[in-house]
């Protein structure tokens, strides 16, 4: 949560400084839209805490959604942000994965393979959104690793049976 603050409030402040906000397309206005009708829900839910926890996160996301598409504006930033997703994504498996070695299975929530106090939902859609990444990844690699280019490869092609196989909770015999 910190480190999100921080993104938002460089990311307000370099808004403020540069006088440059990229304009905001019809996506953007149905995401609010759709922020604002799960805060309207707060009106007739049955649990509260669980409705105003779950607006909190959509509020998050669409000042994510914002921060993203005004500072992603080239496709040199586009890459970077998809090899950074990808790496993360690989933090998440290994994390996965080291549970399993090291404990003979990972963390369970609600009987569903997840990492601490993650949702099992939120690990899983980590995994299942970075499998298309990787895959895109494979084929367009960054301009600059031309003559890494089958060792890349070879790690974005890795990464794709690993996501599937660790995200279905396999665990190693146990």
């Amino acid at each position: 949560k910190l480190i999100g603050l921080l993104a938002a409030a460089t990311w307000v402040a370099s808004v403020v400084l540069s006088g440059r906000f990229r304009e905001p397309r019809l996506t953007h206005f149905l995401a609010l839209l759709f922020v604002v009708w799960n805060g309207l829900s707060m009106l007739w839910t049955v649990d509260g805490s669980a409705t105003q926890g779950r607006v909190v996160t959509y509020a998050q996301l669409l000042a994510l959604m914002f921060i993203i598409w005004d500072t992603v504006d080239t496709m040199p930033r586009v890459h970077a942000t998809l090899v950074t997703y990808l790496a993360g994504s690989y933090v998440t498996v290994s994390a996965l994965l080291v549970g399993y070695v090291v404990r003979g299975a990972a963390s369970e929530r609600y009987g569903r393979v997840t990492l601490g106090s993650f949702h099992p939902n939120d690990v899983g859609m980590i995994l299942a959104v970075s499998v298309p990444v990787a895959a895109y990844l494979m084929w367009v690699p960054p301009a600059r690793l031309h003559e890494w280019r089958r060792l890349w490869a070879a790690g974005c092609l890795v990464y794709v049976p690993l996501a599937v196989t660790i995200g279905d909770g396999f665990k190693f015999g146990c």
